[in-house]
């Protein structure tokens, strides 16, 4: 018995353009991967960081009042810092894009630790010139709690319970 081919299909120039709009479509619609997390301690040396629980090992481990680490997303994302005082950690988010982007910190909108010290606190870096002055509603409490803050930023997102202000003056003298 003798099979009988059917001869190819052939695809006209406007079904070859419609195959690779709906291609380029589908692509589009995929899921991207999300631009890795890079913790770098007082701004040196990178590590990934893979989760949020590894962040909050990352910020428990500045054990010097003064010591700070900035966070990031490769390449170009959102960055945020983190500083251990003497209280706690308090945590500077960035401005947005430009030159008049500053960093803000973080504080309480609404508990009972929203509150302005007065006068401010002050802490210095003893391994190096500088430090911060901080509100008390501008200390967060544990290292879980500030890794949680960072995470969520780095996703362009800020925690239910939290606000920034522009940082006019941290610098100690």
């Amino acid at each position: 018995m003798i099979e009988v081919m059917e001869p190819p299909v052939r695809v006209g120039v406007q079904d070859e353009v419609e195959f690779f709009a709906d291609l380029a479509r589908w692509l589009l619609e995929q899921p991207q991967p999300e631009p890795s997390v890079r913790w770098r301690n007082r701004g040196l040396g990178s590590v990934q960081v893979p989760s949020v629980g590894h962040l909050a090992e990352l910020v428990g481990a500045l054990a010097y009042v003064g010591a700070w680490g900035v966070v990031d997303r490769e390449p170009d994302g959102p960055w945020a810092q983190v500083m251990r005082v003497p209280e706690g950690w308090i945590v500077e988010v960035d401005g947005g894009i430009g030159p008049d982007a500053f960093a803000r910190r973080v504080r309480w909108a609404e508990h009972e630790a929203a509150q302005h010290s007065d006068p401010p606190l002050s802490c210095t870096n003893p391994l190096a010139t500088g430090g911060a002055t901080y509100f008390l509603d501008e200390l967060i409490p544990s290292p879980e709690e500030a890794a949680r803050i960072l995470w969520t930023w780095l996703r362009r997102g800020l925690r239910a319970g939290y606000e920034v202000r522009v940082v006019e003056d941290n610098a100690v003298d």
